[in-house]
């Protein structure tokens, strides 16, 4: 199994659950792979990710890679933007409404 990231890579994180020092939505850069143990899983050899400038919660030396995506570094802002609001929740229409509604 290989490492989902590499050193320079540039993630947007999308899993800031119980998390203190992380937001989703930012951007950051991976600044280092580690292999190591899943305390999640227990499984051993899995990977995790240190942020450029970014301290892990205490008691963690890593981040989970599950918890970011990679985008490119020559993205625009316009871009970012659009992953910041990916998830985000949006008014729904009545769909009892609208479905009862005749054409013609």
């Amino acid at each position: 199994m290989s490492a989902p990231f590499q050193p320079g890579d540039v993630v947007v994180c999308v899993d800031d659950r119980d998390c203190l020092n992380i937001r989703r939505g930012a951007v950051y850069r991976v600044a280092e792979v580690r292999c190591g143990y899943d305390i999640v899983s227990g499984e051993s050899g899995a990977y995790g990710v240190v942020l450029a400038g970014v301290k892990t919660d205490p008691g963690y030396d890593t981040w989970h890679p599950i918890r970011f995506r990679k985008i490119d570094d020559e993205v625009s802002e316009d871009f970012r933007e659009q992953m910041r609001s990916l998830g985000k929740r949006t008014p729904v229409l009545n769909p009892a409404r609208h479905s009862r509604e005749r054409v013609g």
